[in-house]
Protein backbone atom coordinates (compact mmCIF):
# COMPACT_ATOMS: atom_id res chain seq x y z
CA UNK A 1 0.00 0.00 0.00
CA UNK A 2 1.61 3.30 -1.19
CA UNK A 3 2.65 5.63 1.75
CA UNK A 4 2.49 2.52 4.62
CA UNK A 5 -1.41 3.74 5.32
CA UNK A 6 -0.35 7.55 5.52
CA UNK A 7 -4.02 8.81 5.11
CA UNK A 8 -2.36 12.53 4.85
CA UNK A 9 0.27 11.90 2.46
CA UNK A 10 -2.39 9.74 0.19
CA UNK A 11 -4.72 12.45 0.67
CA UNK A 12 -1.85 14.92 -0.84
CA UNK A 13 -1.02 11.94 -3.95
CA UNK A 14 -4.35 12.21 -4.78
CA UNK A 15 -4.79 15.87 -4.89
CA UNK A 16 -1.60 16.22 -6.78
CA UNK A 17 -2.80 14.00 -9.47
CA UNK A 18 -5.88 15.99 -10.02
CA UNK A 19 -3.92 18.91 -10.58
CA UNK A 20 -1.90 17.02 -13.74
CA UNK A 21 1.43 16.51 -11.73
CA UNK A 22 2.78 12.85 -13.06
CA UNK A 23 1.88 9.90 -10.61
CA UNK A 24 4.92 8.51 -10.52
CA UNK A 25 7.38 11.61 -9.66
CA UNK A 26 5.16 12.05 -6.66
CA UNK A 27 5.45 9.35 -4.75
CA UNK A 28 9.02 9.36 -3.86
CA UNK A 29 8.72 13.27 -3.20
CA UNK A 30 5.88 12.68 -0.94
CA UNK A 31 7.31 10.25 0.79
CA UNK A 32 10.87 12.44 1.42
CA UNK A 33 8.44 14.87 2.62
CA UNK A 34 6.84 13.47 5.22
CA UNK A 35 10.20 11.77 6.31
CA UNK A 36 12.18 15.38 6.87
CA UNK A 37 9.01 17.14 8.03
CA UNK A 38 6.76 14.59 10.02
CA UNK A 39 5.26 17.70 11.87
CA UNK A 40 3.95 19.84 8.77
CA UNK A 41 0.91 20.26 7.88
CA UNK A 42 -0.29 19.21 4.04
CA UNK A 43 -0.44 22.98 3.33
CA UNK A 44 2.95 23.20 4.50
CA UNK A 45 4.29 20.59 2.67
CA UNK A 46 2.20 21.55 -0.69
CA UNK A 47 4.79 24.04 -1.78
CA UNK A 48 7.87 21.87 -0.57
CA UNK A 49 7.25 19.58 -2.80
CA UNK A 50 6.10 21.56 -5.80
CA UNK A 51 10.03 22.79 -5.37
CA UNK A 52 11.07 19.42 -5.52
CA UNK A 53 8.97 18.10 -8.23
CA UNK A 54 9.85 21.63 -10.81
CA UNK A 55 13.31 20.45 -10.10
CA UNK A 56 13.30 16.93 -10.90
CA UNK A 57 11.16 18.00 -13.25
CA UNK A 58 14.29 19.82 -15.39
CA UNK A 59 16.23 17.70 -14.03
CA UNK A 60 17.37 15.10 -16.44
CA UNK A 61 17.72 11.61 -14.55
CA UNK A 62 21.59 10.09 -14.26
CA UNK A 63 22.62 7.53 -15.78
CA UNK A 64 24.57 5.20 -13.15
CA UNK A 65 25.93 2.67 -15.60
CA UNK A 66 29.15 2.06 -15.71
CA UNK A 67 31.55 1.30 -18.51
CA UNK A 68 32.29 -1.91 -18.22
CA UNK A 69 36.14 -2.65 -18.99
CA UNK A 70 36.64 -4.98 -21.40
CA UNK A 71 39.95 -7.67 -20.47
CA UNK A 72 41.52 -9.45 -23.63
CA UNK A 73 42.66 -12.82 -22.90
CA UNK A 74 46.24 -12.03 -23.35
CA UNK A 75 45.78 -10.41 -20.35
CA UNK A 76 43.79 -12.85 -17.87
CA UNK A 77 46.65 -13.65 -16.11
CA UNK A 78 46.53 -10.00 -14.42
CA UNK A 79 42.97 -10.55 -12.57
CA UNK A 80 42.53 -11.79 -9.34
CA UNK A 81 42.67 -15.55 -8.32
CA UNK A 82 39.10 -15.93 -7.87
CA UNK A 83 38.24 -14.68 -11.32
CA UNK A 84 37.26 -17.75 -13.57
CA UNK A 85 39.56 -15.76 -16.52
CA UNK A 86 42.50 -16.45 -14.33
CA UNK A 87 41.65 -19.83 -13.15
CA UNK A 88 41.16 -20.58 -16.99
CA UNK A 89 44.51 -18.75 -18.09
CA UNK A 90 46.56 -20.60 -15.63
CA UNK A 91 44.71 -24.10 -17.02
CA UNK A 92 47.22 -25.92 -19.40
CA UNK A 93 43.48 -27.28 -21.35
CA UNK A 94 39.83 -26.76 -20.79
CA UNK A 95 39.85 -30.47 -19.09
CA UNK A 96 41.61 -28.69 -16.06
CA UNK A 97 39.81 -25.75 -15.79
CA UNK A 98 36.84 -27.40 -15.43
CA UNK A 99 38.30 -30.06 -12.48
CA UNK A 100 40.13 -27.36 -10.87
CA UNK A 101 36.66 -25.54 -11.08
CA UNK A 102 34.50 -28.66 -9.53
CA UNK A 103 37.34 -29.14 -6.82
CA UNK A 104 36.45 -25.79 -5.69
CA UNK A 105 32.85 -26.18 -5.75
CA UNK A 106 32.45 -23.20 -8.36
CA UNK A 107 31.00 -25.85 -10.83
CA UNK A 108 27.10 -27.12 -9.91
CA UNK A 109 27.27 -30.89 -9.68
CA UNK A 110 24.13 -31.99 -10.82
CA UNK A 111 25.15 -36.13 -11.29
CA UNK A 112 25.25 -35.59 -7.29
CA UNK A 113 22.53 -33.83 -6.98
CA UNK A 114 20.59 -35.83 -8.85
CA UNK A 115 21.67 -39.31 -7.41
CA UNK A 116 21.32 -37.98 -3.79
CA UNK A 117 18.44 -39.17 -1.71
CA UNK A 118 16.34 -36.59 -0.76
Amino acid sequence: MKYNGNNQAIRLHTMLVDMDYESDLLEPLIQRAFEENPNLKLKDLMPIILNWYQTAEKTPPVKSRRKTKSIKPPEWHTLDSDDFRFMHSQAANEEEFLNEAIQFGLVFNTEQWLSSDK
